[in-house]
């Protein structure tokens, strides 16, 4: 994608996401299910929990915490074989650089843990030249509108941070995906094999 970052493009504007006031502020790191987040000092831009509105009503975008090791592994199970195969196609490579791990969360009417609705994962590089995502939805709950949540937000959030390219890999067959990613302005480029890369550009790469 190296050709693409020479390519200068216009900013993308997206929806901006509204953070609730108050909002408890937490830096997440680590891959696998269930994994708790950790602090870490290369992260400049905190995570805040945001309210997102949705057909669902209100949910909550927020960092995974460790009391989620239950309900996300529940998630990842409901997401069936073929959702867990896709979603690891799609988890973005680690280089040391920052990991945030997000869930789409609804609050229970018991008052008990959360139910988790999706998730969304991005890792940006040392340099935050590249943010490389990966999301999911509950299979019963796509087509709603939650990957449109999740994919604005990856958008919003690389934005906050100044990064210059937003990207990803999508498995075959998966063409509501790539419909989505389109709209929302990515270039697609396919592989043989029916996978394809999304690739963005959010700012015009600095000269040095």
């Amino acid at each position: 994608m190296s050709n693409l970052l020479n390519d200068p493009m216009p900013v993308l504007l997206t929806d901006r996401l509204s953070a609730p006031a108050g909002g408890g502020v937490l830096r997440a790191v680590g891959k696998g299910s269930g994994d708790a987040p950790v602090a870490t000092s290369a992260d400049p831009a905190p995570l805040t929990d945001r309210r997102l509105d949705s057909v669902f009503g209100p949910l909550r975008l927020r960092p995974l915490a460790p009391g989620d090791t239950a309900t996300h592994a529940a998630f990842v199970q409901a997401l069936g074989e073929r959702g867990r195969r896709m979603r690891a196609f799609s988890q973005p490579a680690t280089d040391g650089g920052v990991q945030l791990r997000l869930v789409l969360a609804q609050a229970s009417a018991a008052g008990g843990r959360d139910w988790l609705l999706g998730e969304l994962c991005i890792s940006i590089d040392r340099g935050k030249v590249a943010a490389e995502f990966a999301l999911a939805v509950r299979p019963a709950l796509q087509g709603r509108g939650l990957g449109r949540l999740l994919l604005h937000s990856v958008l919003d959030l690389c934005l906050q941070r100044r990064v210059t390219l937003a990207c990803g890999s999508v498995p075959a067959g998966c063409p509501a995906m790539l419909a989505l990613a389109h709209r929302c302005g990515f270039q697609i480029l396919r592989a043989a094999d029916g996978s394809a890369q999304l690739a963005l550009m959010l700012r015009p790469r600095e000269v040095r």
